[in-house]
């Protein structure tokens, strides 16, 4: 979809409305104003204390009780201004209260990050162009508050571990997000060490990358097991929406 950009990216959200066009003809006026323009929008719940939340969007709550390491599929929501909620389960008390302007044909990801005293979104922002033939396109965050800067290796399943100079990523903090990376559809291994580092905290064991699938690949505080780290795999389909890849290292 798009090549390899710069190595990290610390997310910058710079989102404007889309004008109407006022040139239209007549004939075509009716049809504009009876089909409204969309957004597509998913949330996902990436703060490990926080209890089970609501989602609202302009004070509908599409999304209830969802829990940790959790997303939703993708949303249609009317483009435009959105104010975004993230709610403590059945009340109206709000952690995150976020104004977004959402594009036409444009894709946003909602991650409520951090802990609960300091939690705050990550909005990853994606237009719907599809990864190139035969290859499918990969994001990676770091949303894991407990852990330190990491260095990333995506690699063949069983490969050795590259020299640091060869990460994929290094040095990534926590809230940092990457540019997008296109890779040949097929098996792949991700392994996690903290920065500087040879000792693998996380290691997905063998995953698949399917042609022409987006995918999100979020580093995540494993509350359920003795790991530092989870790994929380979104995609753009609809079945699964979201999936939880152990740590292999544990298990």
């Amino acid at each position: 979809m798009k090549n390899f950009k710069s190595i990290l990216a610390i997310l910058t959200i710079s989102m404007s409305l889309i004008a109407c066009d006022d040139s239209s003809d007549s004939g075509k006026a009716s049809d504009a104003g009876a089909s409204q323009a969309t957004a597509q929008l998913r949330a996902v719940h990436l703060s490990p204390d926080a209890p089970a939340v609501d989602i609202a969007v302009n004070n509908t709550k599409p999304l209830t009780g969802v829990t940790y390491r959790q997303a939703s599929q993708f949303l249609d929501v009317a483009t435009g201004k959105t104010n975004i909620r993230v709610l403590a389960a059945q009340t109206d008390t709000a952690v995150i209260d976020a104004n977004l302007n959402l594009q036409k044909n444009m894709k946003y990801t909602v991650i409520a990050a951090n802990t609960l005293a300091n939690i705050a979104p990550i909005v990853i922002t994606d237009d719907n162009d599809a990864p190139s033939a035969g290859k499918a396109a990969i994001t990676i965050v770091h949303g894991a508050p407990s852990a330190p800067a990491v260095d990333i290796y995506v690699t063949a399943p069983g490969a050795a571990l590259p020299v640091r100079s060869s990460a994929t990523l290094r040095n990534v903090p926590f809230k940092a997000v990457s540019s997008e990376l296109e890779l040949a559809a097929g098996h792949y291994q991700v392994r996690i060490t903290p920065a500087n580092s040879r000792s693998v905290v996380y290691d997905s064991g063998s995953i698949e990358l399917i042609d022409g699938v987006e995918y999100i690949a979020i580093a995540a505080d494993d509350v359920d097991s003795s790991s530092l780290v989870g790994l929380t795999i979104l995609t753009d389909l609809d079945d699964p929406a979201f999936v939880n890849v152990n740590n292999m290292m544990h298990k």
